[in-house]
């Protein structure tokens, strides 16, 4: 694919990721906004190939359980079918592979390859459940992405490791100071649901840094351009995508970044720093 082909690709699936999450918060369909992100790493990937997996995998969950029995009985079905079923595990479950390669964030390599970070297996499991009928949502744990059983109360939760394992408030608590060694002190709203919005703005953030911290110029930018659809206001992204496109030699879309940073910080260090950025590009 050549370097203009490549970027009309990367608009198109820009402009496809912001129709993803342009509908209520929880009419996005998770499995496809984040499909949207894998295309970072593989601009070819068909979208409605991989949605048929989950599809596939909904309508086995379908024909599993009864809709009549106790929804926890129903997630453990789900559980079994998804996570156990496709033999997916943890990326720190294993040696063999790297926590922070970006293939583990992206839900397609995911599946492929059957090793996930907390968040991608998390957001495979919630897309099928949705799909199934069985609701579920996100909950960012510090240390640990979890899944939040909806519907039913007491609250009980889902830990995509492990291949698979239902927790109560309690297991919470205690999973927090054993990761922590009682360093972060467990609050019940440490266990609140997040939106969907949130939940995909988290995997692109994790990509960023792994992008930034690779050198990895053109993809971290991908990242930064998504994250703005997410979060249009946020005066530090367009700061951090003014740079990055300096880095990559995109003079008039840095100045056009800068230049709007300029206009909605009111941090005077920094307003100095990207005048003196602007000065040294004219």
């Amino acid at each position: 694919m050549g370097e203009v082909d490549m970027k009309d690709a990367t608009d198109l699936n820009l402009e496809e990721f912001s129709v993803s999450i342009a509908v209520t918060d929880d009419d996005i369909d998770l499995a496809r906004s984040a499909l949207c992100i894998a295309r970072i790493e593989s601009p070819g990937l068909v979208i409605a190939s991989v949605l048929d997996q989950f599809d596939q995998l909904a309508e086995k969950v379908l024909k599993s359980i009864d809709q009549k029995a106790p929804v926890l009985e129903n997630v453990e079905t789900l559980l079994d079918i998804v996570l156990r079923g496709q033999n997916l595990q943890g990326a720190d479950e294993t040696s063999s592979v790297d926590y922070y390669d970006p293939r583990n964030s992206f839900i397609n390599r995911v599946l492929e390859r059957g090793v996930g970070i907390p968040i991608a297996l998390s957001v495979i499991l919630i897309s099928v459940g949705t799909r199934a009928g069985i609701a579920l949502g996100g909950i960012a744990m510090p240390m640990h992405f979890l899944i939040r059983v909806l519907g039913i109360d007491p609250p009980y939760f889902v830990d995509c490791y492990g291949g698979g394992r239902i927790l109560t408030h309690k297991d919470c608590r205690m999973g927090l100071h054993r990761m922590t060694g009682g360093r972060i002190f467990f609050r019940s709203s440490m266990l609140s649901l997040i939106s969907n919005t949130s939940i995909l703005f988290r995997m692109l953030n994790n990509l960023r840094l792994t992008y930034f911290n690779t050198n990895s110029g053109k993809k971290y930018l991908s990242t930064l351009d998504m994250m703005l659809l997410i979060q249009p206001g946020s005066s530090e992204l367009v700061r951090e995508r003014g740079y990055a496109h300096l880095n990559l030699g995109h003079a008039s879309e840095a100045r056009h970044d800068l230049e709007e940073y300029l206009a909605i910080t009111s941090d005077s260090e920094c307003r100095q720093e990207i005048m003196k950025t602007l000065k040294e590009m004219d």
